[in-house]
């Protein structure tokens, strides 16, 4: 599971500081420029006439809320589409230790094993469905029973479906944080997705070997989890090639193709 050790875990986060004390740890957003957020990297194309290279400048919000520019640099791509694609921004910003994309999301989740079988209503293959829960539930108020207690922590905090289609690939859909809904945070969806294919894994090893299949208790998973991706680690978070399961959200497309189209990157023609 490539990406899952590819995703910076918050406490390794924390612990992993650069022994080169005059390179402070920078994040940074990767996706395509927002004007909305006032965050991406803007990226211009080259001024031939004037045989000038394309320049690209990275856009983040400071402490104060306002857009500004972290840095700029020259790039030799001829798209959008060829430099996300492969990464570019790494090259062209060295001074970025962790990347994010869309939404910089970290934070806890609470994972339950699978409470219902069906069928896909598209393919009509066997289908897995649970449910995942974003946050830190409250603590329960000692004068408050524990009826009111649950009621609570589910307003606060609702759970949230997630499916597994049981197909060849299986096809695996979770949720997103509530208000941190965004497509190109696909980091945070590969990490999650990896955390249920784990459990599922865990419930089928209980269930093979459990002679009464109907006393098997179903596993959950409590994690920590960021969006962060550390620079090193880009090339194995957007892999180039098909994991053993898929994004059911994203098709037949890599991870790496999918980065480019839910930024709206038209592939160019010439593009092999």
């Amino acid at each position: 599971m490539e990406a899952l050790s590819a995703i910076a875990g918050v406490t390794e986060m924390e612990q992993s500081q650069p022994h080169d004390h005059h390179h402070a740890e920078l994040m940074a957003p990767g996706h395509i420029y927002n004007p909305r957020t006032g965050t991406g990297i803007e990226w211009a194309p080259a001024n031939l006439d004037a045989a000038e290279p394309g320049r690209v400048r990275l856009w983040s919000r400071g402490w104060n809320g306002q857009p500004a520019v972290l840095g700029e640099a020259p790039h030799n791509t001829g798209s959008p589409w060829e430099y996300w694609y492969n990464l570019e921004f790494a090259n062209s910003f060295p001074q970025v230790t962790h990347w994010w994309f869309g939404d910089a999301w970290t934070g806890h989740v609470q994972i339950w094993g699978p409470d219902a079988a069906g069928s896909d209503p598209e393919s009509g293959a066997p289908m897995l469905s649970g449910w995942m829960r974003f946050g830190l539930t409250k603590a329960a108020d000692p004068d408050t029973d524990a009826d009111d207690a649950d009621v609570a922590d589910v307003s606060v905090n609702p759970a949230l479906p997630w499916t597994v289609v049981l197909a060849s690939p299986p096809r695996v859909s979770t949720p997103l944080p509530p208000m941190a809904v965004n497509l190109t945070n696909l980091p945070l969806q590969l990490l999650l997705a990896e955390q249920l294919m784990e459990l599922l894994n865990r419930v089928a090893d209980q269930v093979a070997h459990e002679h009464d299949r109907a006393a098997v208790e179903f596993p959950n998973s409590e994690i920590t989890v960021t969006s962060l991706v550390r620079r090193e680690h880009l090339q194995r978070a957007f892999p180039t090639s098909f994991n053993t399961w898929r994004l059911d959200k994203l098709g037949n497309l890599t991870t790496r193709e999918a980065f480019c189209r839910v930024q709206d990157l038209e592939q160019p023609p010439w593009w092999v």
